[in-house]
């Protein structure tokens, strides 16, 4: 699947779940479905992107990987109990959603925005990472180690 079918993907699912016209359950489903396979796909595509963004230096693996799932966990559960006090703050009903999604708008133009500046300034011809030429150890044949042919 390519990288361009995810945001389409996506889209049906929020037009088919938020969509107001339809009183059946068959396109609430439908929609929600949809959007639960693209967010999936979203997730595996990020997933994927923080790895190969090390092969160039695999000493950083960890480091990367423990910083993505820290952020992911903290931003994703932090987001989570602030959703109610912006709804609230907003009066709750239509009020509510409309500042919700004003917030996660601003919040989502920030990160697009924060990625493109890093993209931009972003050094384009790094050297190598300097790494130790580490010697083989001698095998016990040639230490006289008892054992040793």
């Amino acid at each position: 699947m390519s990288s361009h079918s995810t945001p389409l993907i996506l889209a049906t699912g929020v037009l088919l779940s938020v969509q107001s016209n339809t009183n059946t359950a068959a396109g609430w489903y439908i929609g929600l479905i949809l959007l639960g396979i693209g967010w999936n796909f979203g997730f595996s595509s990020a997933t994927v992107w923080s790895t190969r963004s090390y092969e160039d230096a695999p000493y950083l693996k960890a480091k990367v990987q423990a910083a993505n799932e820290c952020l992911m966990f903290f931003l994703s559960g932090a987001l989570m109990f602030i959703t109610g006090y912006i709804y609230k703050a907003g009066g709750g009903e239509i009020s509510g959603w409309r500042l919700l999604n004003g917030v996660l708008f601003v919040l989502i133009a920030t990160y697009g925005g924060t990625l493109v500046a890093a993209n931009r300034f972003a050094p384009k011809d790094q050297p190598p990472p300097v790494t130790e030429q580490v010697t083989p150890l001698p095998e016990a044949s040639q230490v006289g180690v008892p054992g040793g042919t």
